[in-house]
């Protein structure tokens, strides 16, 4: 019996506890906003920008895409964008400041700051080059089917074949036929 009293008494005191805990909250709902940014800070890994292993902005968006949309969608936009910054490497956020000079992060609106970070932290190549590596791709001997199929999907996606004019497809063409010896020079400066 004297447990039961003793279990009882420490579940009041717990439940006084998180009702004072919600009234807070409740008073400054800023604390929660602080809460949460900070919860989902640590669900998202930082930002370590390396193009040539396609470490993008834009990779790395789409894998936390849903946690921005769905779990911080309760946060306002200027506490979305601050979450995002703060996820950048020392690096990364580094030339993101310089990028916008004088201009402070939280001054652009999320959407803003996506595009600009996309811009900012993209492949790194032009897209003649990217759908010249994807008509060049060849399966690699550690590969299996499925890894290659997957490496050939992102290649094409990365294509943009809607976004490919005929001279665009001509001119790929063209310099992809340049294959022999005297044409090595040429090849190597487009």
């Amino acid at each position: 019996m004297a447990d039961a009293a003793a279990l009882k008494s420490v579940l009041d005191k717990m439940t006084e506890l998180l009702q004072e805990m919600q009234k807070q909250n409740a008073r400054n709902p800023q604390s929660a906003e602080v809460t949460a940014t900070k919860a989902l800070s640590k669900r998202i890994l930082a930002l370590t920008y390396s193009p040539e292993h396609n470490l993008t902005f834009d990779s790395w968006y789409r894998r936390y895409k849903a946690t921005f949309e769905n779990d911080a969608k309760s946060l306002d936009d200027s506490a979305k964008v601050r979450l995002l910054v703060r996820r950048l490497d020392a690096q990364s956020y580094e030339r993101y400041a310089i990028y916008l000079l004088s201009r402070n992060s939280t001054d652009l609106t999320f959407k803003e700051s996506i595009s600009s970070l996309t811009k900012l932290f993209g492949k790194g190549e032009s897209q003649f080059c990217t759908r010249r590596k994807c008509l060049q791709l060849q399966i690699r001997e550690s590969d299996d089917l499925s890894t290659h199929a997957g490496i050939v999907n992102r290649s094409c996606e990365d294509f943009q074949l809607a976004a490919c004019t005929p001279d665009h497809f001509k001119a790929l063409i063209f310099v992809l036929s340049l294959q022999g010896a005297k044409y090595l020079l040429v090849r190597g400066d487009i």
